[in-house]
């Protein structure tokens, strides 16, 4: 009987047996793997008839199995430090570009040299720049690689066309936006901001400006919701949803369930609104959406309806929404009290003048009433 000498086949050499028969023979390309597995009699076994095949081709490459990931172009230069006058290994790696945040390895010149960019150029202080050291988990913008760190901030403020003194503020600010990825993070979220709210460079970049967190917030899951939310629910066109966002740049970072639809809820409710009417308010009065109810809109409200009564209070507010942004404290209770004093009669005109006239102003006039209030007094 005839005995089969025919090697087993094991797991690392049928993955060399489905790539003979995949790419057939001849054997046109080598198929590289980066795992050490080693090749055993069923291997040779499949390899030998091949390299018969091949002539003088020599297709030991084949010994290995495929597993894990192929290896990436990755290249080194040396690049002068400008700041300590010494070599620094300069790394590119491909890959950098298929995620947001890209890291070099923890080097001490590599962070000695973005310290001393953020410190010459974006005024960084030393205070600051150590709590950036002190971050731990990724995301830390000092152990990007060499170059990255300016590159960003160029394009950025090249981009929204900012002076030295606005893309100082912004990354002051916001130091991790230089860590999000141009091409993956930061030129998509802008081109999406100025197309959604159709914004001039001018329009975009003073947005950018007062609420520079909208780069680093995700359009998918944020913005792109609550703008669809804000839209639907004060019933406003493309024109005026881009107005108020422009007007109010923080909108896009506030939650729909705990702000926004809970201080419509109230503001409608409490002041008897049709869905028109405070679709017109808000629009007025953007800056409503940075008040607290219990700690602002609630008190506010109810010191007008005690000066001017529940009717006369609502229609006040209503026509004139920015009464609520008046302190109660430092300006409503102390002229409302200098207004009884003076003889003042406790109306709508006096209400709206203690609310818009300024200190100036304010002062003269009351001075002028005391003065005839004296003067009847002397007379009578």
């Amino acid at each position: 009987m005839k005995t089969n000498n025919k090697p087993q086949q094991t797991e690392a050499s049928s993955y060399i047996y489905r790539a003979l028969k995949e790419y057939g023979r001849p054997v046109q390309s080598y198929i590289l793997t980066i795992t050490n597995i080693p090749y055993d009699d069923y291997t040779l076994h499949i390899i030998k008839p091949c390299v018969k095949e091949m002539g003088r081709i020599i297709c030991f490459s084949l010994i290995f199995a495929i597993v894990g990931n192929a290896f990436q172009p990755y290249y080194h230069y040396r690049h002068q430090h400008p700041y300590r006058g010494v070599d620094v290994l300069h790394q590119k790696d491909y890959r950098r570009r298929l995620v947001q945040l890209s890291y070099a390895p923890t080097d001490p010149s590599i962070i000695q040299y973005n310290r001393q960019y953020l410190s010459d150029t974006l005024g960084f202080s030393e205070d600051k720049l150590d709590k950036i050291a002190a971050h731990k988990g990724g995301g830390n913008i000092l152990s990007l690689e060499i170059g990255i760190l300016d590159d960003r901030v160029k394009w950025l403020k090249n981009r929204l066309s900012l002076n030295d003194d606005q893309i100082k503020k912004i990354i002051q600010s916001h130091p991790n936006i230089p860590g999000f990825s141009i091409e993956e993070n930061i030129e998509l979220k802008l081109n999406w901001l100025q197309e959604r709210l159709a914004l001039d460079q001018k329009s975009l970049a003073k947005i950018i400006t007062k609420f520079p967190n909208a780069i680093t917030m995700s359009i998918k899951d944020n913005m792109e919701p609550r703008l669809n939310w804000l839209q639907d629910r004060l019933i406003l066109d493309d024109t005026a949803l881009s107005k108020i966002i422009q007007q109010m740049p923080p909108i896009l970072g506030l939650s729909i369930t705990d702000n926004m639809d809970p201080k419509l809820d109230w503001i409608q409710q409490r002041l008897l609104l049709t869905d028109e009417q405070l679709s017109k308010m808000i629009q007025r009065y953007t800056t409503i959406f940075g008040y607290n109810i219990s700690n602002n809109l609630e008190p506010t409200l109810d010191f007008y309806i005690d000066a001017l009564g529940e009717s006369e209070a609502i229609s006040f507010v209503t026509k004139n929404p920015s009464s609520f942004g008046s302190s109660l404290e430092n300006r409503l209770k102390p002229r409302l009290e200098e207004a009884q004093a003076a003889g003042m009669k406790t109306d709508y005109t006096c209400l709206y003048h203690i609310n818009k006239d300024t200190n100036e102003k304010w002062n003269k006039k009351v001075a002028i009433l005391k003065r005839k209030r004296h003067y009847h007094e002397l007379i009578s």
